[in-house]
């Protein structure tokens, strides 16, 4: 299959074809989670307790009376909630079940291609690294090449200036005023040629990219000592599990705990008995 080949599912026609794969859904009907008669009496209640006014024992009791009353009218709500969830919430664990045994089939699927596609991918760096590395070689050791071909030749002009100075000297003859073995620009030597050649040649091919996918690279990170990292890198937070540890058995009026660092407080609330 070429690289431009659009991928079907399609099978053939002489073969039984798999039935599609259905959810019942559910019946449409009302749902009823509190009824006129709990509303009418909420509404009630909801005037009483904008009006009253707690000032003494009589009163207090009247406030802690309502406030039992819809403690026990949240749990009958909660209650009905969940009875009215509970369909809706099987169907939805049956629609994830249903699913998952699809999408765990083609789990299986990227299981199988995702290594083999990323372990070609990593031959096919490893094959250019080594090439790379192979060209940097070359290129260093022909520059190597042309040091010592260059220290060579002026080894070769300095001995060679050396013996006319001594012809000079034996013939009693005056030194040229000046003497320069500077010669003007020459071509390139076939070494510094083979130079340029390994430098330009590219041996590194991108790395390939199949129609439908693309390679998601990534820079990730692992922290192997936290002591190590700089103030800023670091989160500085309390330890609230043993810090509520001290706490717990505490009872009104006993001796706050005491730790540097943590303040603590009593928080007073209300609460319904519900019965």
């Amino acid at each position: 299959m070429s690289g431009s080949d659009e991928l079907t599912f399609d099978l053939p026609q002489e073969e039984p074809v798999s039935s599609a794969i259905v959810v019942q859904s559910l019946a449409v009907q009302p749902l009823v989670l509190v009824d006129e008669g709990f509303i009418a009496h909420l509404e009630s209640v909801e005037k009483q307790s904008a009006q009253l006014a707690v000032k003494d024992d009589a009163t207090l009791q009247s406030a802690a009376t309502i406030l039992n009353e819809i403690t026990k009218a949240v749990t009958q709500v909660n209650k009905q909630r969940l009875a009215l969830k509970a369909p809706f919430k099987a169907k939805m664990d049956e629609i994830d079940t249903v699913a998952a045994q699809v999408t765990d089939r083609i789990s299986k699927i990227r299981s199988v291609l995702d290594p083999r596609m990323l372990a070609y991918r990593a031959e096919q760096d490893r094959i250019a690294q080594e090439a790379e590395e192979k060209r940097l070689a070359e290129i260093a050791r022909l520059q190597r090449i042309e040091r010592e071909q260059a220290e060579a030749k002026r080894k070769a002009d300095e001995a060679a200036a050396e013996l006319i100075r001594k012809a000079a000297e034996a013939n009693k003859a005056p030194p040229p005023e000046e003497m320069s073995f500077e010669s003007p620009p020459e071509e390139q030597t076939p070494v510094q040629k083979q130079i340029e050649q390994v430098k330009a040649a590219v041996v590194a091919p991108p790395a390939s990219k199949p129609v439908g996918v693309r390679w998601i690279v990534t820079c990730k990170f692992e922290v192997f000592d936290e002591l190590q990292l700089p103030p800023e890198y670091q989160i500085v937070s309390a330890n609230e599990v043993k810090i509520r540890g001290l706490t717990m058995g505490w009872k009104e009026g006993q001796k706050m705990p005491y730790l540097p660092g943590v303040r603590f407080y009593e928080d007073r609330k209300v609460a319904g008995t519900g019965r």
